[in-house]
């Protein structure tokens, strides 16, 4: 939002407001890993800007603005009764190499985890 006080003096606002939900989104750092090893991950974010700029005479300007920023973010293992595991896998593809990956299947290995954070200037 923009306002013109006067011919000297111009106000801003500006707000934005962010959420992300992403289920089955986290928690996992094995490329490849069953449903019950992955997390929900949900995230919210909020940016405030208020700004004011004026002209003081013909060879000065003055910007003065203030800010603030929150957010909260949320890591929930889908079923963290489950004991973490790994399988090796590894098989000869086509070309006679041998490929090689891990599955994880059980926990994440991470607890819940809620964090948020606030900040301003």
């Amino acid at each position: 939002m923009d306002w013109q006080l006067s011919p000297e003096d111009h106000a801003t606002f500006r707000a934005t407001l962010s959420s992300y939900n992403n289920p089955l989104g986290g928690g996992v750092d094995q490329a490849i890993a069953l449903q019950e090893a992955r997390s929900n991950f949900q995230s919210a974010e909020l940016h405030l800007v208020a700004s004011l700029s004026s002209l003081i005479g013909a060879a000065m300007h003055n910007d003065a603005q203030l800010a603030f920023n929150t957010s909260d973010r949320e890591l929930t293992p889908i079923d963290p009764g489950i004991p973490r595991g790994f399988i090796q896998v590894r098989s000869t593809l086509p070309d006679g190499s041998t490929g090689n990956t891990t599955v994880q299947f059980g926990a994440t290995g991470s607890r819940p985890i809620k964090a948020a954070s606030g900040r301003s200037k």
